[in-house]
């Protein structure tokens, strides 16, 4: 466990609101679903609001289940992902004002698990009519309640690190195709409308930085593998090439057929003459 060192006044940001402020109105500065962040805020005793309530006891569990997805849409596992926490642990704590969350292990976890559900919650936002069984998004009035908590001022995160967790890497991808390959697996949201633009995007993106670790350098690596395997290769130009549909597909079949056929009467041709 680090020692919790006071915060520099240039990197706080993120503050708890005086006491004597809080007394005026206390259902205004603390969540009536959600708890972000490492200052723990008490969710509102809220007993006029059943349905609300009611849901307030689900909130965790759809925080796993939002990390699941970004799990499933980034390729990323949990050591990887918290490896992206720790390395700006101190930055993130120096934003702080004070920290609840003692335990080391504890705080990149709750860093972790609070930034993916923002991420993933603005990723359904934008496209709503995809997500209309999401626990939130699918809820009007739920939505409205969480959008209401994401902006209390206890309930903050540091900006860089869900950005630095939201980014896609320059090196997976290169060209528009590339682009339009994660657009099709659901990883990537194009916004721009034009798949060169994204690409171009992403290859300015890490200009003039060195980056010494590469988290989906393991991916990269199976990638290469894979292309540069004979056999994979031959296979998936006979895909491209002989087998994109049905029709050429059953063309390509009796092409074949058509071959062996004369291949056979060919030898048996031969095998009358000698």
């Amino acid at each position: 466990m680090k020692k919790q060192e006071l915060p520099s006044w240039r990197d706080c940001c993120i503050y708890r609101v005086p006491k004597t402020l809080r007394k005026i109105k206390p259902e205004a500065f603390s969540p009536r679903l959600i708890s972000l962040g490492p200052l723990k805020t008490p969710l509102q005793e809220r007993t006029d609001e059943p349905p609300v309530q009611d849901e307030t006891v689900k909130m965790e569990t759809v925080k796993l289940k939002y990390l699941e997805k970004f799990y499933e849409r980034t390729e990323r596992n949990l050591e990887e992902l918290l490896k992206i926490v720790e390395k700006q642990e101190e930055r993130i704590r120096r934003c702080y004002e004070e920290i609840d969350v003692k335990d080391d292990v504890e705080f990149r976890e709750r860093i972790l698990v609070d930034s993916v559900f923002i991420i993933e919650l603005f990723l359904k936002e934008k496209e709503p009519k995809e997500h209309v069984y999401d626990f939130i998004v699918g809820k009007p009035w739920l939505r409205t309640a969480v959008q209401e908590d994401l902006i209390l001022l206890e309930n903050q995160l540091p900006y860089f690190i869900l950005d630095e967790l939201y980014k896609f890497i320059d090196c997976l991808i290169d060209t528009d195709k590339d682009v339009d390959f994660l657009i099709d697996k659901g990883i990537l949201v194009n916004g721009l409308g034009d798949s060169e633009m994204v690409a171009k995007l992403f290859n300015d993106l890490c200009k003039e930085i060195i980056e010494d670790e590469f988290c989906f350098e393991t991916i990269r690596q199976k990638l290469y593998d894979h292309y540069g395997n004979c056999w994979y290769r031959t296979v998936a130009i006979m895909r491209h090439v002989y087998f994109s549909n049905i029709f050429r597909g059953s063309g390509t079949i009796v092409a074949i057929m058509l071959l062996i056929f004369t291949l056979i009467q060919f030898i048996n041709s031969l095998m009358e003459i000698f």
